[in-house]
């Protein structure tokens, strides 16, 4: 199973006249037309709650902020096919109710993409554009794209959004927007030169062939993982502080050894945020950006950031990476970078249960297990 998070731009255009060059289209619907929802959703506790059919489109309450981002949601557009690598927009057609962050799911059941949006309120209905640049790029195995689906999950967005049209169009090669430029609006947050350093938190993690070397810190990956989540380091040795709804970069300076997909993951023990970054194998080192927008969203129980830390998974990389340097910036007054970068993603799983205790791989695990686990939606450190 291959399950790529991500989150990345989303822009709201006017309704009249959304952009259309450059752009085919895949699968449409006009929920405007349809007389009954023939879709599913989950909310709290595993109860079945269906949006409802109304003029406008299709509605759906939700009474206020969940914990998750994923309840409540619905099934808005299935039975279309995909291509691993090809570049998409799920647009969407809606009324939004208040300013908050979707989710928007698609792919298959065995490989699909979560993409998180911010959204401002507004009583007219406008344009939401998705991206999924390089869909599931860096997963060994991208199944069933031959039938995909797109969920529209409104947890952190309170009142009801009425969906008028959904419509997923790949993007042609040549209509690619170009990368902003880079600017000096990035004010450093902390910064760690693995170079020369003597201690990382090894008795943390489950990989016990890291190593610190002459150009940094080395962690293999021998072999493509069947489990997401190993093996992974923690890449910072000192807590530093963030801020609820502020913008952030991660800077990696790195020795990338084989094309795939890293994991970043931000945030306190207990309030911890992921961001999936696509990779280029080079012999050389490189930087890459890992951005966290609107950083923990609309979440109401944020704790801790004053003790944060980092942490890369490798699991998507085969060969040793090396870790150089690793920044964190906070973006000043719109500062943007020219390094290629995704946007954070809460990491969830709408499957999992209330006090139940998983690894990163996804695995119920017991209180013996040692390392970084998720329980009641939430990162922490088991040693």
């Amino acid at each position: 199973m291959s399950i790529v998070l991500m989150a990345v731009s989303a822009s709201a255009q006017e309704p009249e006249q959304p952009v259309t060059e450059g752009l085919k289209l895949i699968a449409e619907k006009d929920w405007t037309k349809e007389s009954e929802y023939n879709g599913w959703m989950i909310f709290n506790d595993d109860e079945m709650i269906f949006p409802e059919i109304v003029d406008e489109g299709l509605a759906l309450t939700n009474p206020e902020v969940q914990a998750q981002i994923w309840t409540p949601q619905e099934y808005v557009l299935d039975d279309f096919s995909l291509e691993q690598d090809h570049d998409y927009i799920v647009r969407l057609f809606l009324k939004v109710p208040s300013d908050g962050t979707y989710q928007v799911v698609m792919g298959s059941w065995a490989t699909n993409v979560n993409v998180q949006v911010p959204v401002t309120a507004s009583d007219d209905f406008q344009v939401i554009d998705v991206e999924f640049p390089d869909f599931s790029r860096g997963a060994e195995s991208a199944e069933g794209l031959e039938t995909c689906h797109v969920l529209l999950q409104c947890g952190w967005v309170v009142g009801t959004t009425i969906l008028k049209k959904v419509q997923v169009l790949e993007v042609e090669k040549s209509a690619k927007v170009p990368e902003p430029s880079e600017t000096d609006e990035l004010k450093l947050v902390y910064d760690k030169n693995w170079v020369g350093a003597d201690f990382f938190w090894s008795d943390l993690m489950p990989n016990d062939r890291c190593e610190l070397t002459a150009e940094g810190f080395a962690i293999p990956n021998p072999e493509p993982q069947e489990e997401m989540g190993h093996p992974y380091a923690i890449i910072s040795t000192e807590n530093f502080s963030l801020e609820q709804g502020h913008d952030y970069i991660v800077r990696l300076t790195l020795k990338v050894p084989s094309d795939g997909t890293y994991q970043v993951d931000m945030g306190s023990v207990s309030s911890i945020f992921s961001s999936f970054v696509p990779a280029t194998a080079c012999d050389d080192f490189q930087k890459i950006d890992a951005e966290f927008p609107q950083f923990a969203g609309n979440a109401e129980s944020v704790d801790d950031l004053e003790f944060s830390h980092l942490l890369l998974q490798c699991d998507g990389v085969v060969g040793t990476t090396v870790l150089q340097r690793v920044q964190v910036y906070e973006k000043v007054n719109g500062g943007t970078t020219a390094i290629k970068a995704t946007k954070a993603s809460k990491a969830t799983n709408a499957n999992r249960t209330d006090d139940v205790i998983y690894n990163l791989a996804g695995q119920r695990v017991d209180s013996s297990y040692k390392g970084v686990v998720i329980q009641n939606g939430k990162k922490r450190i088991m040693r």
